[in-house]
């Protein structure tokens, strides 16, 4: 008795088990990305339809409505902000500060702020926004 099968091997590669396992890596790690938590203050910046990438290392001073004032996310008090802005600007960084404030906080803080920085020698602020959401504008 003759014990032999019509079929035939097919002898070609099937990439279809393998897709399916790149969809899902590429799936998870695009989900496990959003996890990431960027660490540093809560302020809740105003938005501007224009905004600039600032490529160039600066100093930056966070203005929370929490209060308090933070020189590179570090605390730092009000009295103490010329004596470490001096120190950072002699250290041979640029003379340009981002300014990022709370949408919500008093202008008056962030005045008081920038005049600080400016008797220290301050070349130029620039203030941080976010980009306004396409369809969202009041």
């Amino acid at each position: 008795m003759d014990i032999r099968s019509n079929r035939k091997r097919i002898h070609t590669f099937s990439a279809i088990g393998l897709t399916d396992i790149v969809m899902l890596l590429l799936i998870f790690f695009l989900l496990s990305s959003t996890f990431i938590l960027q660490p540093g203050i809560k302020v809740d910046l105003p938005e501007a339809r224009v905004t600039e990438t600032v490529e160039q290392e600066t100093l930056t001073v966070t203005i929370p409505l929490s209060g308090g004032v933070y020189l590179n996310d570090q605390p730092v008090s009000l009295a103490e902000l010329p004596a470490r802005l001096l120190q950072e600007l002699a250290q041979g960084a640029d003379k340009d500060i981002i300014l990022r404030a709370d949408e919500e906080i008093p202008f008056r803080r962030a005045v008081e702020v920038m005049d600080i920085a400016k008797q220290v020698g301050a070349a130029r602020f620039l203030i941080a926004t976010r980009r306004e959401e396409e369809g969202g504008g009041s």
